[in-house]
Parts: structure tokens; sequence; C-alpha cells
């Protein structure tokens, strides 16, 4: 089994974007990843995550230090409060919150892209404003937000989905963003999509040596936002290298363990000998392995399966080799986010 984390941070006033770290953690262990005995790779690829946030931390600190009051916090989470990448989410920053005493009020959209423009316009209008917002550029509505929270006083940061190069340039032009926008922190899911592709294709060959070509689906997330666009992207960039590897099709299972389910019967139908799944989220590898299970299939051993997020469930998935390659972390980059806006 194999687990990876992808990081990229993006810097404040000046838009910069630096590589953190591009980490890749090859793992072989017999119970849950996070119960993992240290090694030489683990607590290597730790210190450097470890370097990052403290670091943040301690700008978070001097920036008490200097303050006559602790500064208010707001977060529009686009996902839903009991869905396993976004409750990670919420739990990670309720404890930041919790240790620095910082208020911090959490709003969910539950994946209605509609619901995060009128959430931003709500905090805008609201008497009491948070003084930092956090935004997620789910489903490229950032640039609606944005526009409802001109000329609000809020401080926005653009967390894990970023606006784009074009949308950037044009959001600098006012001089009420140039002095408002704090930037941006990006996990690297271009290098996340390329790296477990590549580690699903390796064990792929090595599970099933006498196949001369081994075909590959993917379940991605959506068209537009950018977390599944760039993991898709590097998942197909290296799988279409492969002369070993045929895809035979990629769907959009728009994050959903039931819409991936219906997808999955589908592409087995179409696909019978199908040996490789690749999926943009653990939602919809639960999804896909339920309607493998459903046709007969084993999960890791008739179909192996490649998936992102470090949910309990999919853990233990990955403990229990159904799930043979694992790509997470990037719910860490909040905390990242709230040392970074302060």
């Amino acid at each position: 089994m194999q687990s990876f984390l992808g990081w990229q941070c993006g810097n404040q006033p000046a838009l910069k974007r630096i590589r953190i770290e591009k980490l890749m953690l090859a793992l072989s262990i017999g119970g849950p990843l996070k119960y993992a005995r240290p090694n030489a790779v683990i607590s290597k690829a730790w210190r450097g995550i470890t370097r990052c946030l403290v670091g943040c931390l301690l700008l978070l600190e001097s920036q008490f230090i200097q303050a006559d009051h602790q500064p208010a916090f707001a977060f529009i989470n686009p996902g839903l409060a009991d869905e396993s990448f976004w409750q990670d989410v919420d739990l990670f920053m309720t404890e930041v919150a919790r240790q620095y005493e910082l208020p911090l009020q959490i709003l969910h959209a539950n994946r209605d892209h509609v619901k995060m423009i009128h959430l931003a316009e709500q905090l805008a209008s609201q008497a009491h404003k948070p003084e930092y917002l956090l935004l997620v550029n789910e489903k490229g509505v950032a640039g609606k937000m944005l526009e409802a929270l001109t000329g609000s006083g809020i401080r926005v940061m653009m967390l894990l989905n970023d606006l784009s190069p074009e949308e950037k340039r044009q959001l600098l032009l006012s001089d009420y963003w140039k002095t408002h926008w704090l930037g941006s922190l990006i996990p690297d899911n271009y290098f996340i999509g390329f790296e477990t592709a590549q580690a699903l294709a390796l064990r792929g060959k090595q599970t099933f040596p006498g196949v001369a070509a081994l075909s590959v689906a993917l379940i991605s997330g959506d068209k537009v936002t950018q977390a599944s666009v760039e993991r898709e992207s590097g998942a197909i960039n290296f799988l279409s290298s492969d002369p070993a590897i045929k895809i035979t099709q990629t769907v959009y299972g728009q994050w959903q363990e039931s819409r991936a389910e219906e997808q999955m019967s589908i592409l087995l139908q179409r696909y019978p000998d199908l040996k490789l799944v690749w999926t943009a989220n653990d939602h919809m590898a639960f999804g896909a392995m339920r309607a493998a299970r459903a046709r007969g299939k084993t999960p890791g051993k008739d179909i192996l399966f490649a998936t992102h997020n470090t949910s309990e469930k999919v853990l233990q998935a990955l403990a229990d080799d159904e799930v043979g390659v694992l790509g997470g972390g990037a719910f860490s980059s909040r905390r990242l986010g709230v040392g970074d806006v302060i």
C-alpha cells in the first residue's frame, strides 16, 4: 500500500506560490496509516510539514503580541458537516482556534455553489463581521463571492482551490483588494494525481503480471473545481504515457458516493476486464468498490483502487488492502492558512 502527501503554499501580497513539500511516502504497514511505526521516510516527510507549521504558528504568535485583541475568523466550507474530508477540515480548524482562543465561525454550503455566494453576502452584510475569511474556489464561484465581499472590510485568503491567473490579475486592479487579498495556500493536486496514478500502475503490473495492457477507469470529481481538474490532469498525463496501461473512460462522480456507485456499475458492464480504478476522493472510491462487490469483484484482488483523502474509513480500507494507493494531507492546509492569514 502507498500513501502520498503533496503541498504548495502561496505567499500573501506577492501571490507567489512556492513549493513547501513534494512528499512521497511509500509505506508497507500492517495497520492503519496513522498507527504506522516511524521510519526514516515518514520522519523526514513530517519534519518538512512541521517546519512549515511551526513557522506559520510563530507568525501567528508574533501578531497576537502586537495586537490588542484576537482577530475573528470565518470559513465558508463548501462541503457537508458530516462529509469525511470537509469534516476533517472543520475539526482541524476548530482545534487550532481552540488552542489560540480565536473566535471562529464555520458556515457550510452543503455542496451548493449558489449557497456559497449567499453565505459570502451574509457575512458581508452582518453587523459583526469577521476580520479574516477563508474561502475555497469550489465550482469556480470565488469570483462572485469576492464581488459580494468588496468593501466589507474583511480580509480574504483562498485555500485548496485557487483563482485563475487572469482572475487574480483582475482582482488586483482594485485598490480594495490590493490591501484585503492575502493570497492563496494550495495543495499540489497535479503532483498527487500523477503520483497516485503512477503507484496504481506499478501495483497493477505486480498484481496482474500476465496482462499485456491493464485497463483503467478514472472517476474524477467535476470539470470545474481546480483540485479535480489538476488531480485528473496529473493522473491522465502519467497513465497515457505508460504503454502498459489502457485508459478506458473518465467519468465525473461530483464527489458523491452514490453517483460513483452507479457509474462504476456501468463501467463494469462496458469494460468487464477492468483492472484499475483511480478516483479523486474517498467517497467515490467507496461507491465504486461497492459496485465492484455487487458484480462479484473483490477490491484489492480483482480490481485495484487508488484514491485521495485520509478519513478513518479509507485508512482502514488502506490497512485492509482494499485500497492499494492513497494520497492525502490536503486538509491540513487549513492550519497553515490560519498562520498565513494573521
